[in-house]
């Protein structure tokens, strides 16, 4: 992410943007696109952890990558077709990294076993949550995913915000403490609120007027006017 930060910066910016604002609107395309998103990196971490050094030649690299990127985006598209459970996963998402943000918030050493509940008790409040209040749940977690998405994008140019896990190791190790940590950390912070308030505002605002237009085109002719 680093030694490529000027490409995933722009690319994580615009997908911000699309995520935070027109989330709601092209529900199918967030859909797997975050699925996509978070399969590829989960599958590539642990790749990367775990098998890279078994892999000696540069294009068995590649093709390997290739085939976690394949699998991806077959896993992102059975989501899309399994739509209503595919909202919830993106909601668990949105619940697990909502988590994340909670943990570091207040720069704690936590035990493990708590840390990784706080991210569980998240995703699957958000889960179920998203399945009986699909429509607003959709606009609140999008517009909190693609603030995010933003802020880290442009992190990568401006740096202060280090990754959640780096930063809970850190913590744990008593690398860092409170006296140390680098403050803009919450202006980070103040920027994902900020941007996820703007984007409910803004999807909140399509919806309505989507639901007048629609409601006006119901309408008989001679009522319209």
């Amino acid at each position: 992410m680093m030694q490529y930060n000027f490409l995933w910066g722009a690319i994580l910016i615009v997908l911000g943007i699309f995520m935070c604002f027109f989330g709601n609107k092209f529900v199918n395309v967030v859909l797997f696109l975050v699925v996509f998103m978070s399969v590829t990196l989960v599958g590539g971490s642990l790749f990367f952890q775990y098998a890279l050094f078994k892999v000696k030649a540069n294009w068995a690299k590649w093709l390997s990558l290739a085939g976690i990127v394949a699998l991806a985006g077959l896993i992102a598209f059975i989501v899309v077709k399994k739509r209503k459970y595919g909202i919830g996963l993106v909601a668990a998402w949105g619940g697990v990294m909502l988590g994340f943000v909670i943990t570091s918030l207040f720069v704690m050493k936590l035990p493990g076993w708590a840390f990784y509940l706080i991210l569980i008790l998240c995703g699957v409040a958000a889960f179920f949550i998203a399945i009986k209040i699909e429509k607003m749940v959709i606009i609140i977690c999008t517009s909190f995913m693609g603030a995010y998405a933003m802020v880290r994008g442009v992190s990568l140019y401006v740096g202060g915000f280090p990754s959640e896990i780096a930063l809970h190791d850190e913590i744990q190790s008593g690398a860092i403490d409170f006296s140390n940590f680098d403050k803009r950390f919450y202006i980070y912070m103040g920027a994902i609120v900020v941007g996820t308030v703007l984007g409910i505002f803004f999807q909140r605002k399509r919806e309505a007027m989507n639901d007048d237009e629609l409601k006006g085109l119901k309408r008989p002719l001679n009522k319209r006017k």
